[in-house]
C-alpha cells in the first residue's frame, strides 16, 4: 500500500503503515487562522505587546506601518490601504492619519485641521480599529462583535461594502444592528438560545429576516426603508421597469435596499375625477413617507392632442416641483406596453397564450392599446405573463423616451443612495 501512496516500499514491521499515515497527514487543508475583535475596542500607545486587534498598542503597530524598516517597505502600501478605508467611511479625500514621534496619539488631518484621534469621536476611534485589523491581516477568519457600535448607520454599511470588496478575509460578524440585516452582502443566520444550548438557522427569507427584527425590538417604523420608492401601477409595470434599470445600470442596485416598486393600482389615477380631490391629496401624500419618490403612469391617451386626466397631472405637478427628488414619468404611448418592439410582443403573447398561436395580428400605433382584446383574441391578457416572455429575450430597442426616462429614474435612485453606493 506504501508503495502505491509514497513511492516507495519495504522496511521494518509497521514502517509501511507509518508511510501511508504520514502522506494522508500531509494532505490535511491549512486552515485559516481565527481572530476575534471584540466589542469593547480603545485605542492605546503604551506597551511593546503584540498587536491587538481590539486595539491596545495599536499605535505602534501603525507606527511600524506608516515608517517600515528597509526591509518592510512594503508595509507603507499597507499603511496606505488602511487610510483609503479611512477616507471611504468618511467620505473625504482629504482625510489622512498620521503617528507622532511620541507614539502618544493618532494624528487625523481632515480640511487642514490637525487633531489627535480622542478629540474626533468614538466613531472614529471604532473605524480605526477596524480598519486597522480589516486591512492588516490577510487571508484570515475574522470574528467581530458588534461592529455597528459608536457608528452611524451610513457607516456600518460602507464598512461591510469595504471588508466584502477591498479585504481578502472571512468575516463573522455578531451584530443587533438591523442596519445591518438589509445588507445584500454576505449571508445572514438567526442565533437563538433554546434551553441550555443556542440554535442556528439561515435566515434567507423576508419573513425569517423579520422575524429576527421582531426578537431584536424593532417595529417596522423603527427600520430603514429602501431609499427611494418607485409607484407603478402593476406587477407587470415592475417586470419591465426592473428589466429596463438592469440594462442601464447592471448589477448596481439592490430592490429592497436601494429602491423599492411598489403598486398604486391600475385605474386609480384613471378613474378619479376632479371631485375626488380628497383621494387625490391621499396619493400625493405618500410622498411624505419617502422624499426619492418615482410615479409612472400610463398616459392612457388615444392621440398626441389629448389630454391628461385631472389626477394624472395633479400628481405630475407636484412632483416637477421638487426634480432632484420626484419624477413623474407619464409613458409616450398609450400604455407602457407602447415601448416593447411589435415582433417582440406578438411572440410574448403567443408564448404567454397558446391557445393564439397562429393568429395574425394586426398592427398598432403610438396611441392604440397593443393588448386590446379585439387585437389579441383575448379577453384579458395576462400582462405579467407577457411582460416576463418580453424581458426573457435579451437586447431590445429603447423608442420614444424610453432611453431618456430609464436613465433619469437611475440617476434618481443614486441621488437617493449617495452616501451608500
Amino acid at each position: 500500500m506504501s508503495l502505491e501512496f509514497t513511492s516507495s516500499g519495504g522496511g521494518g514491521r509497521g514502517e509501511d503503515a507509518f508511510r501511508v499515515l504520514r502522506t494522508i497527514e500531509g494532505w490535511r487543508p491549512v486552515l485559516p487562522p481565527v481572530l476575534m475583535v471584540d466589542g469593547v475596542r480603545s485605542i492605546s500607545g503604551v506597551g511593546e505587546g503584540s498587536f491587538d486587534l481590539n486595539g491596545t498598542n495599536i499605535i505602534r503597530r501603525l507606527q511600524r506601518l506608516q515608517s517600515p524598516s528597509t526591509q518592510d517597505l512594503s508595509d507603507r502600501e499597507i499603511f496606505r490601504a488602511l487610510q483609503n478605508f479611512v477616507r471611504a467611511v468618511l467620505d473625504d479625500e482629504s482625510v489622512s492619519i498620521d503617528i507622532p514621534h511620541d507614539v502618544a496619539t493618532i494624528h487625523v488631518t481632515q480640511g487642514g485641521q490637525t487633531l489627535p484621534i480622542e478629540n474626533m469621536g468614538t466613531g472614529v476611534h471604532e473605524v480605526v480599529i477596524l480598519a486597522a485589523a480589516a486591512t492588516v491581516t490577510t487571508d484570515a477568519v475574522m470574528c467581530i462583535e458588534e461592529p455597528e457600535l459608536h457608528l452611524h448607520p451610513v457607516l456600518q454599511r460602507k464598512l461591510l461594502k469595504y471588508l466584502a470588496l477591498e479585504t481578502s478575509n472571512q468575516y463573522f460578524i455578531a451584530t443587533h444592528s438591523a442596519h445591518l440585516l438589509d445588507s445584500s452582502i454576505g449571508s445572514i443566520f438567526h442565533i437563538e438560545r433554546e434551553g441550555n444550548e443556542s440554535k442556528l438557522r439561515f435566515a434567507g427569507s423576508a419573513s425569517a429576516r423579520s422575524s429576527i427584527c421582531a426578537d431584536l425590538g424593532y417595529r417596522p417604523s423603527d427600520l430603514v426603508q429602501a431609499n427611494a420608492v418607485i409607484w407603478v401601477e402593476g406587477p407587470s409595470d415592475r417586470v419591465y421597469l426592473k428589466h429596463w434599470i438592469e440594462q442601464l445600470a447592471p448589477a448596481e442596485f439592490v430592490e429592497g435596499t436601494h429602491y423599492s416598486i411598489m403598486f398604486y393600482g391600475g385605474s386609480l389615477l384613471s378613474s378619479l375625477s376632479p371631485l375626488d380631490a380628497d383621494e387625490v391629496e391621499e396619493f400625493v401624500s405618500l410622498r411624505n413617507l419617502n422624499r426619492y419618490m418615482v410615479v409612472l403612469i400610463d398616459s392612457d391617451r388615444d392621440s398626441a392632442d389629448a389630454g391628461l386626466s385631472a389626477a394624472k397631472s395633479r400628481v405630475v405637478r407636484e412632483l416637477e416641483g421638487d426634480p432632484l427628488a420626484g419624477l413623474a414619468w407619464v409613458t409616450a404611448g398609450y400604455t407602457i406596453e407602447n415601448y416593447v418592439d411589435e415582433a417582440r410582443l406578438n411572440s410574448a403573447v403567443v408564448e404567454a397564450h397558446p391557445s393564439v398561436s397562429g393568429a395574425s395580428f394586426s398592427s398598432y400605433g403610438r396611441w392604440d392599446n397593443p393588448l386590446a382584446a379585439a387585437r389579441v383574441g383575448v379577453k384579458s391578457p395576462s400582462k405579467v405573463a407577457i411582460a416576463k416572455a418580453v424581458v426573457e429575450v435579451p437586447g431590445g430597442d429603447w423608442p420614444l423616451d424610453l432611453q431618456e426616462k430609464v436613465t433619469a429614474v437611475i440617476e434618481l435612485i443614486r441621488r437617493a443612495n449617495s452616501s451608500i453606493l
